[in-house]
């Protein structure tokens, strides 16, 4: 799939925008890819969120977007909650939940002077429980880790 594989090459807005593209097809459609590819579309997501711990206001979504992308891809396939758990995505949303709400990521920006409108939509904590979840459905002590 054509945005899927753009999303490994984009960086910022873009990236921002084609994962909440690829979110929503997921959610509609469904996609294959081979386990390269998906390694290299959570390997790009893991990165996001890294990259984004403090959300930027030139793409304040990008948490947002990559966990309700966590949820649709592993909802549509269960060996992506592998690949996710293998490349760190639990410990990134584990700090994610640590961190204050952000101001930036409570609304959404509109170009001139149009102004700001409240988010809506689910809360990111209830996101990141629910992605946790699916991710890791019995959580323990992680190959590694410490208990």
């Amino acid at each position: 799939m054509q945005v899927m594989d753009t999303i490994k090459s984009t960086e910022g807005k873009h990236l921002e925008v084609l994962i909440g593209l690829a979110s929503q097809i997921c959610n509609v459609q469904g996609i294959q890819l081979d386990i390269h590819d998906r390694e290299a579309i959570v390997d790009k997501m893991v990165g996001a969120l890294k990259g984004n711990m403090i959300p930027n206001p030139e793409y304040p979504r990008m948490r947002r977007v990559t966990i309700e992308m966590a949820i649709s891809i592993t909802k549509l396939c269960s060996s992506y909650a592998t690949i996710l758990r293998e490349k760190g995505m639990i410990d990134l949303m584990s700090k994610i939940e640590r961190l204050p709400p952000s101001k930036v990521e409570k609304y959404r920006i509109f170009f001139g002077n149009v102004g700001v409108v409240s988010e809506s939509g689910v809360p990111l904590p209830d996101l990141v429980a629910n992605a946790k979840h699916l991710i890791d459905p019995a959580p323990g002590p992680q190959p590694g880790g410490h208990a």
